[in-house]
């Protein structure tokens, strides 16, 4: 064979291992990795003779030599590339080189029979490979591709044999950028590429299932389109762990050293952990922007070294590391010292257990890899910690059933995401002479946390477990004693227990913390800070939920005003304490106007240069709610569904977000009285929240109520009934016979048995002695419990009034209230689920 037609890349990658290699030990290496192409290692033999020659005669030439070899490389590059391009692959025409993998040169083609328009990929396989190699290598890769049917992966179109001989794949020609250089350009925080990762985890994860190996996942083997979908390339070296492909796994060693497990690079038997290994290291690079292993100009026998007996630094600490660290923690939108603060603890730990040396020690599978993301991203005990002492709180809060059951899941996810928050805010806003006075403050606020949790214990509960707020209460209480000589720490903390009281309902306690707190941040860094419009804006949540809209509007308008001001009406903050101003105004019961909020918004997002698709979903989910109260149907409709695209690309489902999209839309078409779709919508929210939480949980008894609802409102009082009965006793078993949405199904329930004449068992629905139908009315008739509110709307309806009618009813009158009060029905599912989409929008991007 010329030295033209070999592959000069993969010769000098066999050279450059070679020379690491003592003399004696070059030969048998060279027997393994060239096994059944003696004229290729005939090849790399004579540059390593004329390499030892030159060594001894000429130093300066030994230096030039991997300059030499990649101009050769390119060269022949440029030769095979003007020779093939216009040359015909079945009904396909080249027309350029798009990259080279382990089997050939990848090019992308049209359709060039007549037949349709299409472009493709076409995979032309080696010609230096003998023929049976060839052909088994080939026949390996059809039967994988042909076996693969899952969006996250390249498809196979079509394979067949050029005219010359030379054997060639078509699959779908996947239009996007690397998975790392696509995340980089668009500056994704660390969530948002957690969730792109976790679409990779899908698509391998599915390749397992069908009993295939990836074996070389590497970021170049894994684009990402412009709309957000991951597409996964190049299954040239993929083994199946059944019948074709053992063969050649035997005598080939073809892998990408830098991306390659230790039992590839000892020749050990494959298994799924290579391809874990692999996304261990692809996680790896995506959070801190470096390999685990090796730099950039590391040569392939140094990059196995590392992998079989380095281990690698974890991901915090490499955040912080060489004098590139400011420019990758910017791709995250954060400086390092922050970047390293999130990566420590779950992610170094989920990195770690992915990487281990031997794979028994590893994940088990790569669904268990992504179930410990995705309990990271939910804030849940991940098991790469299990044990940890860190943890021991969280292990408490699981052993003692504390009163507040759900309002614990919201306080850890305010503890873990609250204080961290606020201090990123902090240094991302501050000189950096400020950064080390928010570290001070973060490591305060996480130590007075660590013993708000110990005073949860029996021990400290003089023998019973206290509840979060009881707990919360003794916090408080403390915090009057002490950080006298740190009032920027105080401040934080009055914030952040105050966040956490909203959070449980208790809205008094919370907004004495928030104007304790607000009062100190002023006379800290001024009326007009950026830091005031931080405690501004939780103050405005926590009157907006009391029920305070005109004090709620007066506080978000201020925050918007003094943000405007100082970091200009463009600026992303200002932008948020906008949407805020709308969020009041949907509250208010002013529909056009928070929609007109909501839409300057995000104009505004969407012109920001590192736009942020999660906070445009979130924003466009507030604006349809508002343009469908508005009777914007058409509009409404449209957000709707581009909200929800943009969370199906950034979440897998099921997920709360998709759900929450779907749930929303249900309620758009059920208010254009189109019930069919309005009914797909919420049994397809119903099917994602049984999969995420079952069928015992709140979420899912609001969609069955909603349903149900869709009933009554077509006059279905058969069907509707009885459905609602058993969703009565459904809500009392799980909610409790107080809790506001067992009496807001009584109320349903009510309305439908009103008008199927039963109206002394309505009546008897409506008036019971429970504690929900007896709270007193808060601050403002528009953010009442809707118990509350019925009731208070029944008692004003007079007996004797003219007025009265089957639709004037005590049932009907509640019934009709309940669904006119903004926000209503929401408030519970925000409050529910505090760490997820169903949040207040104002609240989502701060954790």
């Amino acid at each position: 064979m010329s030295t033209e037609q070999t592959d000069w890349q993969r010769m000098r990658a066999l050279f450059e291992q070679a020379l690491e290699l003592p003399p004696a030990e070059r030969a048998a290496f060279l027997e393994t990795r060239c096994a059944g192409q003696p004229e290729l290692r005939a090849e790399v033999e004579a540059l390593l003779a004329a390499d030892t020659q030159a060594s001894a005669q000429s130093p300066e030439l030994v230096a030039l030599a991997p300059a030499l070899l990649q101009a050769l490389a390119d060269d022949q590059r440029r030769t095979d590339d003007a020779r093939l391009t216009g040359m015909r692959a079945g009904a396909w025409r080249l027309l350029r080189e798009i990259g080279r993998g382990g089997m050939g040169t990848v090019y992308l083609a049209e359709r060039d029979d007549g037949a349709y328009a299409q472009q493709a990929a076409v995979k032309l396989l080696r010609a230096d490979w003998p023929g049976s190699e060839m052909d088994r290598r080939l026949e390996a890769e059809r039967q994988i591709l042909a076996g693969l049917d899952h969006p996250g992966i390249a498809r196979l179109l079509d394979g067949g044999n050029t005219d010359d001989g030379r054997p060639f794949l078509v699959l779908d020609y996947v239009d996007g950028l690397p998975i790392g250089r696509w995340c980089d350009e668009r500056r994704l925080a660390v969530a948002e590429r957690i969730r792109l990762f976790l679409q990779v985890c899908a698509a391998v994860a599915h390749a397992h299932r069908c009993l295939i190996v990836h074996r070389d996942l590497k970021p170049s083997n894994i684009l990402v389109t412009t709309d957000g979908q991951v597409k996964l390339l190049d299954f040239g070296i993929a083994k199946l762990l059944q019948g074709v492909g053992d063969a050649s796994t035997q005598t080939m060693r073809s892998f990408t050293p830098e991306y390659a497990a230790p039992e590839q690079v000892s020749g050990a038997p494959i298994t799924t952990g290579v391809d874990v290994h692999a996304l261990g290291l692809l996680l790896y690079e995506l959070l801190t922007g470096k390999r685990a292993f090796g730099q950039t100009d590391s040569t392939p026998a140094a990059y196995e070294q590392a992998i079989l007996h380095d281990q690698a630094l974890a991901p915090s600490r490499a955040a912080v590391e060489g004098s590139d660290a400011p420019e990758r923690a910017a791709r995250c939108q954060l400086t390092p010292a922050a970047l390293a603060s999130r990566l420590r603890g779950d992610l170094d730990a989920i990195v770690a257990k992915a990487l281990r040396k031997e794979p028994e020690q590893r994940y088990a599978s790569v669904e268990a890899l992504a179930d410990d993301l995705h309990r990271h991203l939910a804030l849940e005990p991940v098991q790469a910690r299990r044990g940890a002492w860190r943890y021991r709180s969280g292990r408490f809060l699981r052993r003692h059933a504390l009163a507040a059951g759900f309002a614990t899941l919201a306080l850890l996810a305010v503890l873990a995401g609250s204080a961290f928050s606020l201090w990123q805010a902090s240094i991302a806003r501050a000189e950096r002479d400020r950064a080390q006075t928010a570290l001070v403050t973060a490591e305060a606020v996480t130590n007075f946390l660590t013993q708000l949790l110990a005073k949860a214990t029996p021990d400290a509960g003089k023998g019973k477990d206290l509840s979060v707020r009881e707990a919360l209460d003794l916090a408080a209480t403390d915090l009057d004693k002490k950080f006298t000589e740190q009032p920027h720490v105080r401040a934080r903390i009055q914030m952040l227990l105050g966040n956490v009281y909203t959070i449980l309902g208790a809205y008094e306690k919370a907004e004495v913390q928030l104007r304790a707190g607000l009062e100190v941040i002023v006379k800290l860094h001024g009326e007009s800070s950026m830091e005031v419009t931080d405690a501004l804006s939780l103050l405005a949540n926590n009157l907006r939920m009391q029920g305070a809209l005109d004090e709620a509007n007066e506080v978000i308008t201020r925050a918007h005003a003094i943000a405007t001001k100082a970091i200009g009406a463009n600026a992303e903050q200002t932008l948020w304490l906008l949407s805020d101003v709308g969020l009041n105004a949907y509250e208010r019961g002013q529909y056009n106007e928070a929609a007109t909020a909501f839409a300057a918004a995000l104009d505004g997002m969407r012109k920001l240069p590192d736009a942020n698709p999660r906070a445009i979903a979130n924003v466009l989910h507030n604006h349809a709610a508002a343009l469908t109260r508005a009777e914007r149907y058409e509009d409404a409709e449209a957000a709707h569904l581009e909200s929800l695209a943009i969370r199906r690309r950034l979440f897998t489902d099921p997920h709360t977000n998709i759900a929450t999209g779907l749930h929303q839309l249900g309620v758009t078409k059920a208010a254009q009285k189109q019930y069919a779709e309005a009914a797909r919508y919420f049994n397809e929210a119903r099917a994602q929240y049984l999969i995420l939480v079952g069928p015992e949980h709140e979420n899912v008894l609001i969609e069955d109520l909603a349903l149900a609802r869709l009933e009554v409102d077509q006059g279905h009082f058969d069907v509707a009934v009885p459905l609602l009965q058993a969703l009565l006793l459904r809500h009392q078993k799980l909610l409790g016979d107080d809790h506001e949405d067992t009496a807001s199904c009584a109320v349903e329930l009510a309305d439908a048995l009103q008008h199927s004449g039963q109206q002394q068992a309505a009546q008897a629905l409506i008036t019971p002695p429970s504690r929900c139908w007896k709270r007193p009315i808060p601050k403002a008739t528009t953010r009442w419990p809707a118990p509350c509110a019925c009731n208070w709307r029944w008692k004003r309806t007079a007996a004797s009034s003219p007025a009265r009618s089957p639709n004037a009813s005590p049932a009907c009158c509640c019934a009709a209230t309940a669904r006119r009060i903004p926000g209503c029905a929401r408030r519970r599912r925000w409050r529910l689920n505090a760490r997820t989409a169903n949040q207040p929008v104002s609240r989502m991007r701060r954790a």
